[in-house]
């Protein structure tokens, strides 16, 4: 009896032995395949999808980088993953029209009624290729109220179709023609400001056509944007002011041809179409609406539904990418390393 309790004295010291005596962990484990946004995979993937986004926003202005909010990563092959991006973008001055790299676009200011972007990106990474899979993005400009706090004076965004607007766009444009000789058609209103009490700010794409300003003056409705490898856009900045005494001013930047490009603006067959804005909108959302919804199944929906684009993939070659900055603070212990880094500034 005695050597029997003797062994199950000594196999209950053996199996404390086993057993780990330091602390537990407190709380959940962070998700599966969460990294770290400012990694040089995360800057990566980031510029990708940024670049698909760009390529395929057909109105308003292209959009740069300014957070990586997550960052995931899910194996789906031995030699391939899935990455899952969140992203905050910011409008920039460049038009979407505008030959200019991103890397070169200034992102407007916020005393200039900054726009942000927010985009959910799911790409493939493939032998080393990234391919865009889907995105869903929407954008919004800061709060008016935002806005006269840092600047009382600053001009704000009002929407494209309001008739005084729309007035100073013909007004501009009629100036722009009286001292050039091609004709241009509007494409779009891309913004407009208004800045107490008479002041109107406007921004417009345009397109050259196969008519003289003198020929347009007396037939304009004959006259056809040019297309193909003669299809020339330009891109107007302009000013109406009635008080004191009524002063306009109008540039106008008018780029080369690009015959190797095909614009979503051309595939989308929109030109001469936009003269008259979507109503009541102050800016060109980046939603965009097509029959997919972007959906990560390995997380919970939100309650927003975000209109998605889902096109076939375009492989995109490895870019070197150097090692950012890693920003201070606490990291949330659910997304080491997320969110990542502010390029800008935050709105």
């Amino acid at each position: 009896m005695k050597a029997f309790v003797a062994l199950i004295l000594l196999v209950q010291i053996a199996v404390y032995q086993t057993k780990p005596h330091g602390p537990k962990p407190i709380g959940p484990s962070p998700p599966l395949g969460m990294r770290d946004c400012d990694s040089p995979e995360g800057e990566e993937a980031a510029a990708v999808a940024v670049d698909y986004i760009n390529a395929h926003h057909a109105h308003g202005y292209k959009y740069a980088l300014n957070r990586i909010e997550k960052l995931r990563v899910l194996p789906t092959g031995p030699s391939s993953e899935r990455v899952i991006l969140e992203l905050d973008l910011l409008e920039t001055k460049c038009h979407v029209l505008n030959p200019l790299p991103l890397e070169n676009c200034t992102v407007r200011e916020l005393t200039g009624h900054a726009v942000e972007g927010d985009c959910d990106v799911k790409l493939l990474r493939k032998d080393g290729k990234l391919s865009v899979l889907a995105a869903s993005c929407h954008s919004s400009p800061d709060s008016a109220e935002d806005i006269i706090k840092i600047c009382p004076d600053c001009p704000l965004l009002i929407p494209l179709n309001d008739t005084r607007v729309v007035k100073t766009v013909e007004l501009l444009l009629d100036q722009y023609h009286s001292t050039n000789d091609v004709y241009f058609t509007l494409i779009e209103i891309a913004r407009a400001q208004m800045q107490a009490p008479n002041a109107i700010f406007v921004e417009f794409a345009i397109s050259a056509t196969n008519c003289s300003s003198k020929d347009a003056s007396e037939h304009a409705e004959a006259c056809q944007a040019l297309s193909g490898d003669q299809a020339t856009f330009g891109f107007c900045v302009g000013s109406v002011m009635h008080v004191p005494n009524e002063n306009i001013q109008v540039e106008c930047e008018v780029y080369a041809p690009q015959p190797d490009v095909v614009h979503p603006v051309l595939a989308k067959d929109t030109v001469g179409l936009l003269s008259v804005p979507v109503h009541g909108f102050s800016h060109h959302n980046l939603r965009h609406s097509h029959s997919s919804h972007f959906n990560d199944s390995s997380e919970s929906n939100s309650a927003e539904v975000s209109v998605a684009y889902t096109l076939s993939p375009k492989l995109v070659v490895k870019r070197t990418v150097s090692e950012p900055e890693h920003p201070g603070g606490v990291l949330d212990p659910l997304h080491p390393g997320c969110p990542g880094r502010v390029r800008h500034f935050r709105i």
